[in-house]
């Protein structure tokens, strides 16, 4: 029987529940991808989980979606067969081609969603252990100072605005683990909290940042 393609519905603003909907929705294409490439497997594939920014609270206006789907070595293994068909599934549903990456180092596809305005990434990996470890870690951490978290986030906006920051271009592989800046920012102003409490405003993070020495 032929799988039936899932429409994507878009809103302009990415609130919780649009990103709720935006998982179920990614779900069906999945499935229906895991259809088309190993009918074998009997694997229902689950709803992505967010990660990234946007799941430990440090997201700005710029910040990708960024989701995670943990598949068993059988479906993993085919990682990008299924992103190949993914892609094609999502150009039918509506996102145009141009807009679709798919990054085979990293086993992510990414593409534009335009009507809302943001860049939107899926992983696909039977082992996510780093992802789910960081992004856990700064969840937690953040949960835990709300005023400290406003003031990382403003940090990280202000140093993309001023290009210190590696920009989300069309390649750029945004939320994954330690080699991104963003999560590289908050570890690091993360762990400065712990050794240095008295750190609560952004002039002390930056006077922070200006005279921190990585070799040491």
């Amino acid at each position: 029987m032929e799988a039936i393609v899932p429409k994507l519905s878009v809103g302009p603003i990415v609130e919780a529940s649009s990103l709720e909907c935006l998982s179920i929705e990614l779900q069906e294409c999945l499935q229906c991808a895991v259809q088309k490439i190993r009918p074998d497997v009997p694997w229902l594939a689950p709803v992505p989980w967010l990660f990234g920014s946007r799941k430990y609270g440090l997201a700005g206006p710029t910040s990708d979606v960024d989701f995670l789907v943990v598949a068993p070595d059988a479906i993993a293994d085919k990682s990008n067969d299924l992103r190949a068909c993914l892609a094609g599934i999502l150009h039918d549903a509506g996102v145009k081609r141009h807009a679709l990456r798919d990054m085979k180092d990293l086993q992510t596809l990414k593409w534009t969603d335009s009507r809302r305005g943001v860049e939107v990434s899926l992983l696909l990996t039977s082992k996510p252990l780093s992802q789910l470890r960081v992004t856990i870690f700064l969840r937690d951490f953040y949960a835990t100072d709300e005023a400290y978290r406003l003031v990382v986030m403003n940090v990280i906006i202000r140093l993309r605005y001023m290009g210190a920051l590696s920009s989300h271009g069309p390649n750029a592989s945004v939320g994954q683990s330690l080699k991104t800046a963003s999560p590289s920012v908050a570890l690091w102003c993360a762990t400065l909290k712990t050794f240095r409490p008295d750190i609560c405003t952004e002039l002390k993070v930056f006077g922070a940042m200006a005279t921190f020495d990585g070799s040491s």
